[in-house]
């Protein structure tokens, strides 16, 4: 124990024997992590977000396969597939661009 009080009490007096050393380190080390902190903080909100988005989303999700990826489906398939889901009345406040159902 005495030996790790030892230290802390070198450490300090280090530290305040050196003050300009130990602030820009300090400032140094605080350039740094500040914009990690803060990417990593702004990634957590955005996945929040999207996470939100996904379970308020629409019931129904279209795409279409290109090249083994989802892709946007193409217009001119539209008026087929509001037919087919909806009937003629068609409302596709809901649709999004396979068919996920919820």
């Amino acid at each position: 124990m005495h030996k790790h009080l030892n230290l802390l009490f070198l450490a300090t007096e280090n530290l305040l024997r050196h003050r300009t050393k130990t602030v820009v380190v300090c400032l140094c080390i605080i350039a740094i992590l500040t914009p990690f902190i803060t990417a990593i903080a702004i990634s957590e909100g955005i996945r929040a977000q999207s996470l939100n988005s996904v379970n308020a989303g629409a019931d129904l999700y279209l795409t279409s396969d290109e090249f083994g990826r989802n892709a946007a489906i193409s217009l001119k398939y539209l008026d087929e597939i509001k037919k087919n889901l909806w009937g003629n009345k068609g409302s596709t406040k809901d649709c999004r661009a396979g068919i996920f159902a919820k």
